[in-house]
């Protein structure tokens, strides 16, 4: 990845990062000058104790990566589409409010899956790249379990 987000406002990156605040969430957008790993966006969430967050979306071939690290833990990673076109890749840890998948996604099935509004509604949830979301209630997983989805309603 080249390009992430970390919350935190005049957060001094060090050489190779290029740093934009995002106009709204508190989020810093940051350019990296070559590809980032895993292990650099860990060390930056454990050495300024906050959220990073990075996102590569392909939308011609539905491949994307999502990585949320907060402090030195790692809340979710999913990685779909990428090493083979629409397969669950990688999927760790607990699904988070912006997620609202067709079908829950599971580990090694293929699966046809948008990128660009994977993009959109991690851009939103953030507000990244000015997309504000217009309801900040989450919207619960698609269900057919029909007392869960009442309930679900209700609060």
């Amino acid at each position: 990845m080249r390009g992430f987000w970390i919350r935190g406002s005049g957060l001094e990156l060090g050489p190779g990062f290029t740093v934009t605040p995002e106009p709204h969430g508190g989020y810093l957008r940051v350019a990296a000058a070559a590809d980032v790993t895993r292990e650099v966006l860990a060390g930056l969430a454990k050495t300024h104790a906050t959220d990073v967050i990075g996102l590569s979306a392909h939308d011609a071939s539905g491949a994307f990566e999502y990585v949320h690290y907060r402090g030195a833990t790692l809340v979710r990673e999913i990685v779909h589409g990428c090493f083979d076109e629409n397969l669950w890749e990688k999927l760790s840890g607990l699904p988070e409010p912006w997620e609202a998948w067709r079908r829950p996604p599971k580990l090694g099935k293929y699966d046809p899956i948008p990128a660009g509004e994977v993009a959109q509604r991690v851009y939103a949830h953030f507000s990244f790249n000015g997309v504000v979301a217009t309801n900040p209630k989450a919207k619960p997983q698609l269900t057919t379990d029909w007392a869960k989805a009442r309930k679900a309603k209700k609060s």
